[in-house]
């Protein structure tokens, strides 16, 4: 409910019931307890008040899965635009597999701060880039490593690309 405004005036009582019931249960609630607390006393507490509410029916995700990429996609947008840009994505694992943690350590190597190697080299060094960085989703999901930079004015798209792409 909610994507376009023709879904809130189709939306019938049985809609909006379902979607509250499916959102606003206790299954998707989270409890945070922060300060100077006692855990086995602030445990009893959320046992008390919290201990004999039913937590609804199970929330049951059915994302679509997006098929393998076997091969490099290109898209490249031509505007006027102040300052050109490089995105380039990369699809990870979700932050429950293994494999997760390699990506986030890298993309904090790469491009997490002005400490970073691409930062150091390409925008304090190199100067190809104003600003350019990494990071990935921090989702449960499969999502995305992401690096993207504002390439510096006169720079040649294709000699910050190659630059960027050798950094390591």
């Amino acid at each position: 409910i909610g994507k376009n405004i023709r879904h809130i005036e189709e939306a019938t009582l049985n809609d909006v019931k379902a979607f509250f019931a499916k959102h606003y249960a206790p299954q998707n609630a989270i409890l945070s307890i922060a300060g100077n607390i006692d855990l086995q006393d602030s445990k009893r507490l959320v046992n008390k008040w919290f201990g004999k509410i039913n937590g609804g029916d199970p929330y049951k995700r059915n994302l679509t899965k997006e098929r393998l990429q076997t091969q490099k996609r290109v898209k490249i947008l031509d505007r006027k635009v102040p300052q050109n840009a490089i995105y380039k994505a990369w699809h990870i694992p979700g932050r429950s597999d293994d494999d997760y943690y390699a990506g986030k350590l890298l993309s904090d190597i790469l491009g997490h701060g002005l400490s970073s190697r691409l930062h150091e080299n390409l925008v304090h060094k190199e100067r190809l880039f104003t600003q350019i960085g990494a990071g990935l989703n921090q989702t449960l999901d499969p999502g995305l490593f992401i690096i993207n930079g504002m390439i510096s004015e006169g720079v040649d798209f294709e000699k910050a690309e190659k630059a960027r792409s050798e950094e390591r």
